[in-house]
């Protein structure tokens, strides 16, 4: 089992749509990014330079160097 994001463009952002746990049969898609921890707490916030920051500015997980979609 692994965690995924799916990452998402409107309005010229890039968010996270959702997190999901998923067996190791799951390919990933384009917009799915494989990371170590299960974060619900990052649906909805801003991706800014490989960076998931939170309303309040702060960098809450490092998507520089995990596997999947450059971001």
């Amino acid at each position: 089992m692994f965690n995924l994001i799916t990452l998402s463009t409107t309005e010229n952002k890039t968010i996270v749509a959702s997190v999901r746990m998923v067996g190791e049969s799951v390919a990933l898609s384009e917009s799915d990014i494989k990371i170590n921890e299960y974060r619900a707490d990052l649906v909805g916030c801003e991706v800014v330079n490989g960076d998931v920051i939170s309303d309040s500015g702060e960098v809450l997980y490092s998507l520089n160097g995990v596997q999947g979609e450059q971001v």
